[in-house]
């Protein structure tokens, strides 16, 4: 079954490297979703997926966030209104 979440995240400073990073674990997990840069220092991150896959990208996620000393403000699920074209977007 698919699921779908929204995370939203602290962050001083935002390397680029690391959303190809996060992209390419994406791509590897048939994970759909986007990564868009809010006001301030705020992301924010919606995902779906297959309910294992998911899982697993949630925990790459945290564990990468606790590497580069970010904080997971909020995560929670959401009904999907968007079509993501099946791949991962870091805008």
């Amino acid at each position: 079954m698919n699921r779908c979440l929204k995370m939203l995240i602290n962050i001083e400073k935002w390397e680029d490297r690391w959303g190809a990073q996060i992209q390419a674990q994406a791509k590897k997990l048939d994970i759909e979703g986007v990564m868009q840069a809010l006001d301030g220092h705020q992301m924010r991150i919606m995902i779906c997926g297959k309910d294992a896959n998911l899982d697993e990208f949630v925990d790459y996620l945290y564990d990468f966030f606790i590497s580069i000393n970010v904080r997971v403000e909020e995560l929670e699920p959401f009904i999907k209104e968007r079509d993501f074209r099946g791949i991962f977007r870091v805008l």
